[in-house]
């Protein structure tokens, strides 16, 4: 459970507390950054253990309008459902970011590695860097 006060983490939150002291397992934590157009992504994505996932509008061009920051961007907008209705949200695009790390982890060698307990892609810059990009530079490739 988060324990979230005006948008502000409390230092003993105990899920914060487990991802700072793992060590002997893999755990890439994924988050969404929000959907109120922040400059800085929402808890628990603003954390320097997690990955922060901003929404584009699948032209890897184009930010999507009330995507907040985060450390990646991937395409989480205009998705069109059944009922002929478009969707979009960091939501879409979180799992984006999970699915390709999951299949990377499966590799003899992975392509991003953790530096610790932070995962490589968490560079805290919250400066929406296309993922193929942010691979590129932060994961020596």
């Amino acid at each position: 459970m988060l324990k979230l006060f005006n948008n502000t983490a409390l230092q003993s939150d105990p899920l914060r507390d487990y991802l700072r002291e793992i060590r002997d397992v893999i755990i890439v934590p994924v988050a969404s950054s929000g959907n109120f157009k922040q400059r800085q992504p929402f808890y628990p994505a603003r954390w320097p253990e997690v990955i922060s996932v901003s929404a584009n509008e699948g032209d890897d061009l184009r930010f999507w309008l009330h995507s907040n920051n985060g450390d990646v961007s991937v395409p989480g907008a205009w998705f069109l459902f059944d009922d002929a209705v478009f969707r979009a949200g960091t939501s879409f695009a979180a799992p984006v970011v999970s699915l390709l790390i999951a299949l990377d982890l499966t590799q003899t060698e992975p392509t991003c590695q953790s530096r610790g307990n932070v995962p490589a892609l968490a560079h805290g810059a919250f400066d929406n860097t296309l993922l193929a990009d942010a691979v590129g530079q932060f994961c020596g490739q």
